[in-house]
C-alpha cells in the first residue's frame, strides 16, 4: 500500500472515532464546531452557501442549499497549496483536488453516469477567479437515489485533509452553474468612453449636414 493511501485510511479512521465521540457526548459537550475557526463563503444570488469549519486534521465543508428547489450534483471549494487531499463519505460520489492547470487541461471523470470532463464545466477562472490556484473538487458519480445529500444538515462527510480554509465556491446542477462566490459582471464603460462615443455622433451629425 502506498503512502497516500494509508495517509487517508488513517485520517479517515480519526473521523470516524471523533464522530463517535462527538456522539456519545452529544448532550454533555457544548458546540465547538467552529474552536478553530470558520469562514462561510455565499454565492452571489444567495441560493448556495459553503461554511468551512477548520478542524486539527483540515477542513471539514457543510454546504447549504438555500433555494428548496435547487438540486446540487457538484460544488468546488479553493484554496491556496498543492498537496491537500479531498475525501468524502457519500457512496455515489467521488472527489478530486485539482490545479487550475488540470482543470483547464479537462480532467477527465464520471459524472451523472457519463463520461465528462471539467471543460464542460467551464474555464476555471471563470468558475472561481484568480486568488487561488487549486479546488477541492467533489462531484456526484451516479444517478441513483442514495446519492442525494441533505445538505442542510451540519457535518456533509466532505473534507480536505492538512488545509486551512481558503476563498471562493462554485456549485454545479449537472453542467451549470447554479451558484457562485465570484461575479463576473461586464464592467460599466468609463465616464471618458461615454463623452467621446457622444463626441463621435456629434461630429458625425455635422458632416450628414
Amino acid at each position: 500500500m502506498n503512502s497516500q493511501y494509508l495517509r487517508t485510511m488513517t485520517l479517515s479512521i480519526i473521523i470516524m472515532l471523533g464522530g463517535i465521540a462527538s456522539s456519545a457526548n452529544a448532550q454533555e459537550a457544548p458546540d465547538t464546531s467552529c474552536e478553530l475557526g470558520c469562514v462561510t463563503l455565499l454565492g452571489s444570488n444567495e441560493k448556495v452557501s459553503i461554511t468551512e469549519v477548520q478542524r486539527d486534521w483540515g477542513v471539514e465543508y457543510e454546504v447549504n442549499v438555500l433555494d428548496e428547489a435547487l438540486t446540487i450534483t457538484a460544488f468546488g471549494v479553493t484554496n491556496i497549496e498543492n498537496d491537500y487531499q479531498t475525501y468524502n463519505k457519500v457512496e455515489t460520489w467521488s472527489d478530486r483536488y485539482l490545479s487550475e492547470n488540470e482543470w483547464n487541461e479537462g480532467f477527465g471523470f464520471t459524472y451523472l453516469g457519463n463520461q465528462v470532463s471539467t471543460n464542460d464545466l467551464g474555464v476555471f477562472e471563470d468558475l472561481f477567479g484568480l486568488t487561488e490556484n487549486y479546488v477541492a473538487f467533489f462531484f456526484k458519480k451516479e444517478l441513483a437515489d442514495s446519492g442525494v445529500v441533505n445538505f442542510n444538515n451540519p457535518g456533509n462527510n466532505f473534507y480536505l485533509f492538512s488545509a486551512e480554509v481558503a476563498s471562493e465556491l462554485a456549485a454545479f446542477n449537472g453542467t451549470n452553474v447554479v451558484s457562485q462566490s465570484v461575479t463576473n459582471d461586464v464592467p460599466e464603460p468609463s465616464t471618458l468612453a461615454v463623452f467621446a462615443l457622444g463626441l463621435m455622433g456629434l461630429v458625425s451629425r455635422h458632416f450628414k449636414k
